[in-house]
C-alpha cells in the first residue's frame, strides 16, 4: 500500500499544502490590491458621474435661464414694436390732420378772397353803372347841388 505511487501523492498534496499558504497569501494579496484598484476606479466613476450630473445640471439651467431670457427679450421687443408702430400711426393721423386743416384754411381764404374779388368787381360794375346813368341824367344845376352835398357831407365824413 504504501508504494511510490502513494509517496509521489502524499509529496504532491505536502507541497501543494505547504505551497498553499504563501501562494495563497500571495492571491489573495493580488485579489485585494486587483479589489482595492477596482473599488478605487468605481469610486472615481461615481465621482466622475456625480460631477457629469452636477455640470448638466447647471447647463440645463443655464439653458433654462437663457430660454426664460430670450422669451423675455421677445416679449419686450414686441412690446416696443407695437408701441412703435402706434405712435408712428397716431404721428401720421396728425400729420394727415394737420394738412387737411390747412386745405381747409387755405379753401377757406381762397372763398374770401374770391368773394372779395366779386363784391369789388360787383362795386366796380355798380360805380360805372351809376357814373353812366349820372353822367346822362346830369346836366350842369344837378352837378352843383351834388358838389355843394359833397362838400357839406365831406366835414362829417372826414372828422
Amino acid at each position: 500500500m504504501f508504494d511510490a505511487t502513494f509517496f509521489v501523492g502524499l509529496s504532491f498534496v505536502l507541497f501543494v499544502l505547504a505551497a498553499w499558504r504563501p501562494v495563497s497569501r500571495a492571491m489573495t494579496k493580488a485579489l485585494d490590491s486587483r479589489a482595492a484598484r477596482i473599488e478605487a476606479e468605481l469610486a472615481e466613476a461615481v465621482r466622475l458621474r456625480e460631477e457629469a450630473q452636477a455640470t448638466l445640471a447647471a447647463y440645463q439651467k443655464k439653458l433654462t435661464d437663457a430660454n426664460k431670457e430670450a422669451e423675455e427679450m421677445l416679449t419686450s421687443a414686441r412690446a416696443a414694436a407695437k408701441r412703435l408702430e402706434e405712435e408712428a400711426r397716431a404721428q401720421i393721423q396728425r400729420a394727415v390732420d394737420a394738412r387737411v386743416q390747412q386745405a381747409n384754411d387755405k379753401i377757406a381764404r381762397e372763398e374770401q378772397e374770391a368773394v372779395t374779388a366779386i363784391q369789388r368787381k360787383v362795386v366796380e360794375i355798380a360805380v360805372e353803372a351809376a357814373k353812366d346813368i349820372l353822367s346822362d341824367d346830369m346836366n350842369d344845376e344837378a352837378n352843383e347841388k351834388l358838389i355843394a352835398l359833397a362838400i357839406k357831407d365831406s366835414g362829417r365824413t372826414l372828422h
